[in-house]
């Protein structure tokens, strides 16, 4: 596929990667796509088809029992991929014969345990846009409560929970897709989906503006999610998007000495990846946000502090600083009881302890406490190896191998 785009001028894997995605290796739907692509100034729209494949598309469908169709749509909001048993609840009718019927037409395919799949991306994204938006948001709805119904956890369904009930939170669900995306957010961070996190993050916030006013906690909840956003950014390296989502932070501040701390906190993290002169000021800057934090009683924003402040002496050689700073960020860690965030102290003890003034043996055995405290308390294989690592460097000074 991505020969195929190059030949065609684009020498561009994320878009082969992209139209590989939508049109499924379709001949017909890539030639139309990339004709899209060159109208559109060599940039692909996901939210718009091309026009050939639209009538393709129409004209396939139409073929189809009007039933048929119906189900289809349904479909295509529930996903890419979705169960029959859902479809069916959420239609309220029988739609064996009509799934049957487009899996020998082709639009979808069967998967084992009564699930199927569309063959093609266009193909659904042609279906959602012949959908009118009220019909959409209220499918968008019946699948959430669907969903929701189910018995069990919905731990597994936050993500799709999330999805749902976002797109119809401007249907007296606002409440509801708030909750649902900073669930599913919070478990992406588990993840260390970072991207989707921040996207998740940003979705409550809109979510969040179609409240009343009026809600008693609506500023406070704005403000967590903001922080929340800010720290996914900042966590998935996407440094441009940071700027925005700390200054929109940085604009709520006005009245609370907490949300400046954090505001201060992240400011500082950005100005170590694109404002390295600054590291003084940063480091002084973030130390005081420490202090406040704490003052306020919030381990997590102390926590976070100490740690960035680790990170900005790190960056100024004064690695013996540095590795205080990072016993005081695991300290207000293990209070907030967040175990990613003692993850990520843990994360920079092992480099900070091959490189800082102690002792080969001494260094040696804070790498190997690492590895035990992970152990005991929130497993990170990630972490584990790098401490291993500077532990075998650590080992070879001493003369052993």
């Amino acid at each position: 596929m991505s020969a195929y785009v190059a030949e065609a001028g684009y020498d561009d894997e994320e878009l082969g990667r992209a139209l590989a995605s939508v049109t499924g290796g379709n001949p017909f739907f890539l030639i139309e796509a990339l004709r899209h692509v060159d109208e559109s100034g060599g940039q692909w729209d996901q939210s718009s088809l091309p026009q050939g494949v639209r009538e393709a598309v129409t004209r396939r469908l139409s073929r189809l029992a009007p039933d048929t169709n119906k189900a289809l749509g349904a479909a295509a909001v529930v996903g890419s991929r979705f169960a029959l048993e859902l479809v069916e609840q959420v239609v309220g009718a029988d739609l064996i014969d009509a799934f049957d019927e487009a899996a020998k037409a082709g639009i979808v395919i069967e998967e084992p345990g009564g699930r199927y799949r569309f063959n093609h991306a266009l193909v659904r994204q042609s279906l959602l846009a012949e959908l009118p938006s009220v019909r959409r948001m209220r499918l968008h709805q019946r699948i959430a409560t669907t969903l929701e119904s189910q018995p069990g956890s919905d731990d597994e369904l936050l993500a799709e929970l999330a999805h749902h009930y976002f797109e119809c939170a401007w249907a007296g669900n606002a409440a509801k897709a708030v909750e649902y995306c900073r669930r599913a957010a919070d478990q992406a961070m588990i993840r260390l989906a970072y991207e989707g996190a921040a996207d998740l993050y940003d979705r409550a916030v809109h979510a969040l503006e179609e409240i009343d006013e009026e809600l008693p906690d609506r500023v406070d909840q704005a403000a967590e999610l903001l922080i929340a956003r800010c720290e996914a950014l900042l966590a998935a390296g996407d440094v441009t998007s940071a700027v925005g989502a700390v200054a929109q932070l940085q604009a709520v501040t006005v009245d609370s000495e907490r949300l400046a701390a954090w505001a201060t906190c992240f400011d500082g993290q950005l100005a170590m990846l694109t404002h390295p002169e600054r590291l003084d000021e940063v480091e002084a800057a973030v130390a005081a946000a420490a202090v406040k934090l704490a003052e306020l009683d919030d381990a997590a924003g102390e926590a976070k502090a100490h740690t960035v402040r680790a990170g900005c002496l790190a960056r100024l050689g004064r690695v013996g600083d540095c590795e205080m700073a990072l016993d005081d960020a695991l300290s207000a860690a293990r209070r907030a009881g967040e175990h990613r965030r003692v993850n990520a102290v843990l994360a920079g003890a092992p480099l900070a302890a091959l490189w800082g003034p102690n002792p080969v043996p001494r260094a040696g055995g804070r790498c190997l406490d690492v590895v035990r405290l992970l152990r005991i308390t929130a497993d990170s294989p990630a972490v584990e190896v790098t401490s291993t690592r500077c532990q075998a460097v650590l080992e070879a000074f001493r003369g052993r191998e």
